[in-house]
């Protein structure tokens, strides 16, 4: 089972831009400048990273945090769990977020968490419940 590790930030942002470059990640050019904002989640898989999951506070909107997911391709079909989900909600809400949106990709696991349409993509407001 994949887990999430909230480790120590400056490595996991590092290691995240490296992940981002090694698998061209479309948008990094965008998150290299605002990285250092970021809260990171490292996933792992018997001690092997299967991606990242990390989020910025959304400005102009206390509480309110934009998630966004780096899944390795090997990972994808086996990333996302309800405990995964659990995991996050339970670590980020304990951090001050009260609601998260996904600007672009996997919107449909935030439907499955419970997620509304906005203006900016899909939010989920904490603490989720699964459908």
């Amino acid at each position: 089972m994949v887990r999430p590790h909230l480790d120590d930030q400056d490595v996991a942002r590092q290691r995240l831009l490296d992940a981002m470059v090694e698998h061209e990640y479309p948008y990094l050019d965008v998150h290299r400048e605002i990285i250092d904002y970021a809260i990171v989640l490292t996933c792992r898989k018997d001690g092997e990273i299967a991606g990242f999951i990390w989020f910025y506070n959304t400005e102009g909107k206390e509480g309110t945090w934009t998630i966004h997911f780096l899944v390795i391709p090997e990972y994808r079909k086996r990333f996302f769990s309800r405990n995964m989900g659990n995991a996050i909600a339970g670590t980020i809400w304990a951090l001050g977020c009260n609601s998260v949106v996904a600007e672009n990709s996997y919107k449909e696991w935030m439907y499955r968490l419970g997620g509304y349409d906005v203006e900016d993509g899909v939010q989920c407001d904490l603490p989720w419940k699964w459908r």
